[in-house]
């Protein structure tokens, strides 16, 4: 199969993408639709536009910027499909009113229908635009000064500023299309932010092409230009589930289509799709890749079409192929390379102490009292240290080895402390164990076969040490690993060896790609998983013991499972051929029970740091679901479902100034973000906004703003607390909003007023209270007044961080900080911590540990 009949298996040609080149500002290299682009926006827009089931699951091996640019096109198909027409006979646009005429402000002032112009004013004079010149007439309201006469003859007149939208989806050049429905993009914000100010579709900026706007946390929209439109934008981004929920209930029959890029930190929420999308009949396209294929379930659940991309029909159709790092596709182009080419390999090392001590461990395990606290927290210490050693990839030092035998010397009291509550098997296990340990001294770090003598053996003789890729557990491990092999090997740039931890591999945007990975040591099912499907190189080198082999072998078999797994319900044969020959595998035949006990091993060994917090079923102590969050600085968190925390990693990676600082849940949280702390329970935001507002004696507006909440909060009480029954009262009073949002804003206290003031008049009908009624434009100007005073502190915030960690921290210096801490005049002291990992599943934490920085106590507890 050649790239042209996998492409030839989309049922719809869709003539406008063969027109489409992308390319990057300031890239002069232009290209057309990657094959697999292509064929996935021609099934989309067939699921988009009824031609065929309106679920589809499309499968990347990476999806890196593929769902933007699958929004993008799915944008320009669902205006080519439906759309209004704007001509000058039928514009209407008052005198004098403000528009947004090609991305500029000027001021109508009429129109010339025998000549075709639109007649407008501009700062420093009046000009006259040929109505085949306008690709964008958008009526706003700013206060902004209106453009000059110069940039508007640019945007109307200079090359690349033909009307992409007219001459691709072939409408006649005096005419102006607008949008009936839109495209929503459930995704990062800011990351899609950036792809389309940099990406261009057929010379045009994809931002420029057709208006967008992000969808806020009560369901409404803004732009993201810098003019506030009064028109729908054509292209929708919705951070989560719920957001996009709110605003389908806002605005029914609005969206064409919703595209989901990824699911991994949704997958808890899939009843907001159930409930708001698919239960709607809005088409919904979900861009997947293959670290989240276990969820492929929930969606034949759902009954979704697959367009599944394997190793087969890869090779199959010729997609492989080396790509320029100009190239728009170059990433896409990398992990489709290096996923065709995966190659694994295992290095075996030897440790004998610390495999013996593992031995010890698996016989201990398998007469331990799984009920006795007090000897499982024994055992649990022994394993960390254990672990700990089977990981290291460089020398320990003399301190942290007298650190052990003081720890081991500890735990040998409280063994004898135990007395007559351990039987004598398990005694006399223990004893053995700890004997052994005392015997590990530095001078077994260097033996033959150790993992340390081996690497070294290999980056001395290799020629291509630079393009090598090492992978620890942890970040501080790295920074330790960085500065021993530095001074270990005798190239001049030693120093420079590359290492990192898995979340730095996962989220890599191969701008640098290595030839080899090499992993020190088995790291768990989990981080080992995102390692292999990250596609960061096409070679994985696996340096373990014998032990961590029986672990490879178990999570080898599942992977190989999932690479070539069956989907059911696909109705694209032809694109979907599916790798069924066996893989060959080298184990050791464990059986299924083998198995279960490995992946109980591994999810005990994950939880062992964090026990003390966790709250076994029907236990006394209250509990509630919540998730690890790992930051630097061994400081963790665990955050329930709806909790916020304020996410700087715009402002000081990417120098995004933002209108506010933006808050995420544990499940829109990633790693690698950078999270903001403050040494108080209060919302730092609100409380800088209220140090402004008491100094410039205006906080009054503080109480007054929320007296909307107040009244609706006792209505609700009234109701029984019964959310159904308010909702239906506003809605008898003319609320137009989602039932999402009437519970957004009980709830959310973030929120400081409603939508708009029409919401504000239905809300003081339908609770009776006199005084919201009388006084609905001083609450309204009060609510305004709060909403300035929370941007411009965020704004203050911004600038002061600035000022403070400039050039302290980044993701392409070694030397850059992962944590810092510094003092805010009148706020005390701020601390910025690195997301390190979120764990994904959920626990039950005591509600007294849930949503607060915790700091793990002494190495002994690390994992």
């Amino acid at each position: 199969m050649d790239k042209s009949m996998l492409m030839d298996t989309a049922n719809e040609p869709y003539d406008f993408l063969n027109d489409i080149v992308i390319s990057y500002e300031n890239t002069p290299v232009e290209i057309n639709l990657h094959p697999f682009i292509r064929m996935s926006a021609s099934f989309s827009l067939d699921a988009l536009t009824g031609k065929a089931n309106n679920r589809l699951a499309i499968v990347f091996p990476r999806r890196f910027q593929s769902p933007v640019l699958i929004a993008v096109l799915s944008g320009l198909g669902l205006l080519k499909d439906k759309h209004e027409v704007v001509t000058l006979d039928n514009i209407s646009i008052k005198m004098k009113q403000q528009i947004l005429l090609n991305g500029c402000l000027v001021e109508y002032a009429g129109k010339n229908t025998s000549t075709d112009q639109i007649i407008v004013n501009c700062k420093d004079g009046k000009s006259m635009i040929p109505f085949k010149a306008v690709k964008m007439l958008e009526i706003v309201h700013s206060e902004k000064q209106l453009c000059k006469l110069g940039e508007l003859s640019n945007a109307c007149f200079s090359a690349g500023n033909s009307n992409i939208l007219n001459t691709l989806l072939n409408v006649n050049g005096n005419n102006i299309i607008r949008p009936v429905q839109n495209v929503m993009l459930i995704s990062k914000v800011s990351e899609t932010e950036k792809q389309i100010n940099k990406m261009l579709i057929n010379h045009t900026k994809a931002l420029e092409i057709f208006h967008w706007g992000k969808v806020t946390s009560d369901g409404e929209v803004t732009t993201l230009s810098s003019y506030q439109l009064e028109t729908s934008p054509v292209a929708l981004i919705a951070s989560d589930f719920f957001r996009s929920s709110y605003y389908l209930g806002n605005y029914p029959g609005k969206t064409g289509a919703v595209i989901f890029d990824g699911l991994s930190g949704f997958v808890n929420n899939l009843q907001v799709v159930d409930d708001e999308i698919l239960a709607n009949n809005i088409p919904a396209i979900v861009v997947l890749d293959h670290s989240e294929i276990e969820m492929i379930e929930q969606l034949e659940f759902r009954n979704f079409r697959f367009l599944h991309l394997n190793k087969s029909n890869i090779n199959l159709s010729d997609s492989t192929s080396t790509v320029s790092k100009n190239s728009v596709y170059y990433q896409i182009q990398r992990a489709i390379n290096n996923f065709s080419e995966m190659e694994i390999n295992v290095q075996k090392c030897e440790f004998p102490l610390v495999k013996q001590a593992m031995d010890y461990i698996q016989e201990i395990e398998r007469v331990i009292d799984r009920n006795n606290a007090q000897i499982n927290d024994i055992l649990n210490k022994i394993i960390f240290n254990v672990l700990e050693f089977s990981r290291m990839i460089r020398v320990p030092t003399d301190a942290r080895m007298k650190e052990l035998l003081g720890e081991l010397n500890i735990l040998d009291q409280q063994l004898i402390q135990a007395g007559i509550w351990i039987p004598e098997e398990l005694r006399v296990l223990f004893s053995s164990l700890l004997d052994l340990l005392r015997k590990i001294d530095i001078n077994k770090f260097n033996k033959k076969k150790h993992k340390i003598a081996i690497l070294k053996e290999r980056l001395q003789d290799s020629d291509d040490w630079e393009n090598i890729a090492l992978v620890v557990h942890r970040k501080n491990e790295s920074d330790k690993c960085r500065e021993f092999w530095g001074d270990s090997i005798t190239h001049k740039n030693g120093a420079n060896i590359s290492f990192y931890t898995v979340s730095e591999i996962a989220e890599s945007d191969l701008s640098y790609s290595p030839t080899e990975i090499i992993v020190c040591g088995w790291l768990g099912y989990e981080k080992m998983t995102k390692i292999i499907r990250s596609y960061f190189s096409s070679k994985i080198t696996l340096l373990l013991y014998p032990y961590e082999m029986k672990w490879f072998d178990h999570a080898k078999q599942r992977w190989s499972r999932e690479e070539n797994c069956t989907i059911r319900y696909t109705d694209f044969p032809q694109a979907t051929i599916k790798a069924i020959k066996e893989t060959k595998i080298e184990s050791h035949n464990a059986t299924m029970e083998e198995f279960n006990e490995l992946d109980d091993f591994e999810l005990r060994i994950n939880n062992l740091s964090y026990s003390p917090y966790l709250v076994a079923s029907g236990g006394k102590t209250e509990a509630v679901q919540a998730k690890l969050v790992c930051f630097t600085e061994e400081q963790f968190s665990f955050y329930t479902a709806s909790y916020g925390l304020h996410v700087v990693t715009d402002l000081l990676i990417r120098n995004t100034e933002q209108r506010e600082i933006p808050k995420k849940t544990v499940d829109e949280l990633n790693e690698g973000d950078y999270v903001l702390f403050w040494d108080s329970d209060n919302d730092i935001i609100r409380d800088i906004a209220d140090m402004a507002l008491k100094k410039n004696g205006l906080y009054y507006h503080r109480a007054r703003a929320a007296s909307w909440r107040d009244a609706l909060i006792t209505k609700y009480e009234e109701a029984g607390h019964d959310l159904n029954k308010l909702f239906q009262l506003l809605r008898m009073h003319g609320c137009i909003r989602h039932i999402a949002t009437v519970r957004n804003w009980l709830f959310n206290e973030g929120i400081i007023g409603p939508g708009n003031y029409s919401d504000l008049a239905v809300i003081a009908k339908a609770t009776e209270d006199e005084q919201l009624a009388a006084e609905l434009p001083l609450i309204s100007e009060s609510i305004s007044q709060l909403r300035s005073a929370h941007l411009q502190a965020a704004s203050y915030l911004q600038k002061s961080m600035l000022t403070e960690v400039k050039g302290r921290i980044g993701k392409n210096s070694s030397k850059a900080e992962k944590s810092i801490v510094f003092n805010l005049e009148g706020l005390g002291q701020i601390q910025i911590l690195e997301v390190e990992e979120i764990r994904g599943e959920w626990l039950n934490i005591g509600i007294n540990w849930t949503n607060r920085l915790l700091r793990k106590e002494g190495i002994i507890w690390q994992e």
